[in-house]
């Protein structure tokens, strides 16, 4: 294949002829964080203890507290050296490290962030150490980084891709606060310590074995009011059985992603299997609950395109009559409710598993009317939808970052 004009073929792939490929040795100078005077710390920040210390955590960029006393320079690249090695950060102001987290400190000029971008995108670190995976001051110096001529090059690329990264933060947070706004309105819709208009008899409440209620809502066993139905043992699926195609579909529980089915996902399995039990044969607005392993997993099924059955590992759920309305149960099985309820019957057990004789036994709170089910069940599904198309697109803009990172960090596409 014929190389692009103005390119050139490195270890590292193509880049431009007036980029250069240099080992992480030659461009920094590399130290390691090490211990601590206990007197220059502190877990808040103040007046006195005001300059960061860092560590190997990947949660909140690596802050594990506040120092008097500095150890590093603003302008240098942390890079995570134990557990999840590899991860780069730039720091633009001065602070200390702990824990063998490495530090660059440039020799000469070159951008930070640019650098960031690379270490995280582009290089992979081999695990050299039993163990504990680790990364030391011999191992990084070995590997490759490409730079562009220029720091104008360099810091053109690095805004252009921290203006994305600020982006995706700032869908990342509006995703974070609305699902807190979920389970806020959850709490109080589930309990019926908000009513929506139109329903409700003033404000008195009763407490009952579920906590306070409406006075005129119930409280329910899952055994009273559903059918709870779930494949028999002995019919039990041999992994042979299994098909990678076919008609009719095979729900193991594996595929419930964020209350539904990935249906791409599913396996396959004869007609005699599908037909062996009718009450697993799936239908819409069924209720799917997983029974073993990572049990209480839910799944609801809000539209049926073909034939579907059960494996053992399943419990389907259906109301006996039209005491409620299904959606309204997913969002109680999506509650506190059953969070409490699952962590009360596996407490001190070391094989989970979902009897059916305890599941019965599930209780929670049902307003009094379809009406009222239907227009609590509306809301939070309202919430979901919004919160779904949010994060489809914070998906959107990683994969536009990704295809942008491809191109700016290798010089395909040159800014300058």
């Amino acid at each position: 294949m014929e190389m692009k004009q103005g390119y050139k073929q490195t270890e590292v792939g193509v880049i431009p002829e007036d980029w250069e490929v240099k080992r992480i040795g030659e461009i920094f100078n590399i130290s390691a964080g090490g211990d601590l005077d206990m007197s220059t710390l502190s877990t808040f920040k103040d007046s006195f203890f005001n300059y960061p210390i860092f560590s190997n955590s990947l949660s909140d960029k690596g802050l594990y507290g506040y120092t008097s006393n500095p150890q590093y320079e603003s302008n240098t690249v942390t890079v995570t050296a134990r557990g999840t090695v590899g991860y780069a950060v730039f720091r633009n102001h001065q602070y200390s490290a702990i824990g063998r987290v490495l530090i660059l400190s440039p020799i000469f000029k070159i951008n930070g962030k640019f650098t960031e971008e690379y270490i995280n995108n582009y290089i992979k670190f081999a695990n050299e150490s039993t163990g504990v995976p680790q990364l030391t001051v011999p191992q990084i110096a070995k590997y490759h980084l490409i730079l562009p001529p220029t720091l104008t090059e360099q810091e053109a690329i690095a805004n252009v891709l921290s203006d994305m990264d600020a982006l995706i933060l700032s869908l990342e947070k509006l995703i974070s606060k609305k699902q807190q706004i979920k389970q806020g309105t959850m709490q109080a819709l589930l309990t019926g310590r908000k009513r929506l208009p139109g329903f409700g008899k003033g404000e008195r409440t009763k407490l009952t074995e579920v906590g306070l209620i409406p006075e005129d809502w119930e409280v329910k066993r899952i055994g009273e009011t559903a059918l709870l139905k779930a494949r028999i043992g002995w019919h039990g699926l041999t992994a042979k059985e299994y098909l990678n195609t076919g008609i009719y579909r095979l729900i193991t529980g594996t595929e419930f992603h964020k209350g539904s089915i990935d249906w791409s996902r599913c396996f396959f399995v004869d007609q005699e299997r599908y037909e062996q039990d009718k009450y697993i044969q799936i239908k819409e607005n069924d209720i799917l609950i997983t029974k073993d392993g990572s049990i209480g997993k839910i799944a609801f099924v809000n539209l049926l395109n073909w034939p579907a059955t059960l494996n053992s590992g399943v419990f389907v759920i259906r109301p006996k009559n039209i005491s409620f309305f299904p959606n309204f149960l997913f969002y109680i099985f999506s509650s506190f409710y059953f969070d409490k309820f699952i962590s009360q019957i596996t407490a001190g057990s070391t094989i989970l598993h979902l009897y059916q004789k305890d599941f019965v036994k599930f209780t929670f709170p049902l307003p009094p009317t379809l009406a009222e089910q239907t227009a609590i069940a509306n809301v939070l599904s309202d919430l979901d939808s919004e919160i779904d198309a949010l994060e489809s697109k914070l998906e959107k803009y990683k994969l536009l970052k990704q295809g942008m990172m491809q191109q700016l960090l290798t010089g395909a596409i040159r800014l300058v």
